[in-house]
């Protein structure tokens, strides 16, 4: 117990001759009490606000839109057509128990990226139906009518356009765009619904991506086509940093491109690398036939002090890919040759 109460001292005494030390800690705990109540108070708010409302028999619901906001992905949007998201609204909570009045509510839209070059890659706009061609980006005066007649009653809908700007030409692999839409009941009760969607720009049915972990040996270069149909892929790495792993099933049947005298359904480019004072040829590249509906693995092993490096990489997240990646603009009639080019 004395023990207790010397330490206790020491710590009241510390804080005396630290008085800012203290005042920031209180501050700090202050901040995150205040915090922690003003959310779980919007949190108690909305709560109990819907409860409310269902007692009035008013039910104001979407596919899409909640009242916290939820957060959607779409990916890979390949950015040289327009990205429509459909959005149901109704007026229900079962088959059963509806409002039985119509329901008047505004909808908006913004979009906009984190790149910070004020340029415009895309232009958003609601659509009432699919003959609207008025481009708003707010609806106004929406209904959800309510027929007991009518056999689709409670229910109506809108639709949310993401417009490449000159046909994508200011998108590359990775952008990210957001949309945030926000719908709000105006009568006979006030409601709000929103939600967000963030669209990540990349070649519609070839995904890839690169797993990884500091102090981890290798690599691995994972790439997959969902396309019903063979494709054609490239891959590039910097020598210095990687090492191809000669044991990938990849390389089996694999031909040196200088020895390409016809197509190839893989074929891999060197470049050589001074080690010792001798200069020898490492892959530092390849092209390769991916199948319909399939999976590539790819192992590579970082070189020296990379393996304290992790090279972890996704379309659309924040940092940039060590490997280059590239869809081949060839077919299964021409296959890989020498001139085999990306697609631009």
């Amino acid at each position: 117990m004395k023990k207790y109460k010397k330490n206790k001292g020491l710590f009241i005494n510390f804080f005396k001759s630290h008085k800012y030390i203290a005042m920031l800690l209180i501050l700090i705990v202050s901040g995150v009490v205040i915090n922690f109540g003003v959310r779980y108070s919007v949190y108690a708010y909305n709560v109990l606000r819907v409860y409310y409302l269902r007692t009035q028999n008013f039910y104001f619901n979407s596919n899409k839109l909640t009242l916290t906001g939820k957060t959607y992905e779409i990916s890979p949007w390949p950015a040289t057509t327009d990205q429509t998201i459909d959005i149901t609204m109704n007026s229900k909570d079962n088959s059963l128990k509806m409002t039985t009045t119509d329901i008047t509510y505004d909808v908006e839209v913004s979009c906009h990226d984190n790149y910070g070059d004020n340029v415009t890659r895309v232009n958003c706009y609601l659509k009432e139906n699919d003959s609207d061609t008025s481009r708003r980006t707010k609806l106004e005066g929406m209904e959800i009518v309510y027929d007991e007649d009518l056999a689709n009653t409670n229910t109506d809908s809108f639709k949310v356009v993401v417009e490449p700007v000159n046909a994508g030409e200011y998108l590359i692999t990775g952008n990210r765009i957001t949309v945030e839409v926000e719908a709000r009941a105006t009568a006979p009760y006030t409601q709000t619904l929103r939600g967000t969607f963030v669209i990540i720009v990349g070649d519609y049915g070839i995904e890839y991506k690169i797993k990884d972990q500091r102090s981890q040996l290798y690599l691995d270069s994972i790439i997959t086509n969902t396309l019903d149909y063979s494709t054609y892929f490239r891959m590039d790495f910097p020598i210095n940093v990687l090492t191809f792993d000669m044991s990938n099933m990849i390389y089996n049947n694999c031909t040196k491109i200088d020895n390409v005298t016809t197509g190839v359904d893989c074929a891999y480019r060197v470049s050589q690398k001074t080690v010792d004072g001798t200069n020898y040829d490492y892959i530092s590249g390849i092209d390769f036939k991916l199948n319909a509906k399939s999976s590539m693995l790819v192992r590579f092993y970082k070189n020296g002090s990379n393996v304290n490096s992790d090279f972890s990489f996704e379309v659309g997240g924040n940092n940039s890919s060590i490997i280059t990646y590239c869809k081949l603009d060839t077919d299964d009639t021409t296959k890989i040759t020498r001139t085999t080019t990306c697609e631009t």
